[in-house]
């Protein structure tokens, strides 16, 4: 864990998320496999998510680059968002979404 992600969260600040978009990185293709048939043939692609969550009745919003190990992700879907109780605009997310849970 890097200094301000473990900062955040072990400020224990924390809110629910939720995800309000996921969109494939085309523009970063990782390839799988060492021959292929064709160019998309073993790609696969990261993605962002967009999210939102409500500090003290203010509502902010977010993105995180996910990488290509992670679950699948949903729009809907909740999320645990930690922030600074000081400037709640900054935030990290929970390693859950990333397949493991940090708690």
């Amino acid at each position: 864990m890097f200094g301000v992600k473990k900062r955040l969260i072990a400020q224990n600040n924390r809110t629910q998320g939720t995800i309000t978009s996921v969109n494939k990185c085309r523009w970063l293709q990782i390839n799988t496999k060492p021959v292929r048939a064709c160019s998309l043939d073993g790609a696969v692609f990261p993605y962002t998510i967009n999210f939102k969550y409500s500090v003290n009745n203010t509502e902010y919003t977010g993105k995180k680059f996910i990488g290509i190990n992670t679950r699948g992700l949903s729009v809907g879907e909740k999320i645990t968002v930690y922030y600074d109780k000081e400037h709640p605009c900054k935030y990290t997310l929970s390693d859950s979404i990333y397949g493991r849970e940090i708690f």
